[in-house]
């Protein structure tokens, strides 16, 4: 940790932490990505406070009011820069020219090879992804 994090606020600790836990490069606009995360986790919190006391199954669901709040545009930079995130991408300047990196062309390989159904992934993959995590 540097000097300077020693001399940061509770608040600017707090969104550092959540800056390098998630991988954000701030390439672009990421203003744009953190207004998407703020308004996704409104929803979804507000969503949940109405579900505790309503009952009745025929609302919404929380993926038909971000389709009506974000725009596709909005939608595609999130997606852009989760990929990013997960290290499955990379960029120069801007994250709208991304491309995969090692770990993006080995998903893609493996997905093209075995497919979403975790039922045909090789039988240790659980396994693999456990020691992955240590």
């Amino acid at each position: 940790m540097s000097d300077n994090a020693y001399n940061m606020s509770e608040d600017e600790r707090g969104i550092r932490a959540f800056c390098d836990s998630i991988n954000l490069c701030g390439c672009g606009t990421p203003e744009d990505f953190h207004k998407v995360i703020h308004e996704a986790l409104n929803i979804i919190r507000d969503e949940y406070d109405k579900s505790i006391s309503d009952t009745k199954n025929d609302k919404k669901t929380q993926l038909d009011l971000f389709a009506e709040k974000f725009t596709k545009e909005e939608f595609a930079y999130m997606l852009m820069t989760v990929l990013d995130c997960f290290r499955l991408t990379t960029h120069g300047s801007s994250i709208r020219f991304s491309y995969p990196d090692t770990n993006g062309d080995k998903l893609v390989e493996l997905y093209e090879k075995y497919g979403y159904e975790e039922s045909s992934w090789p039988s240790n993959w659980l396994e693999i992804k456990r020691k992955g995590d240590k």
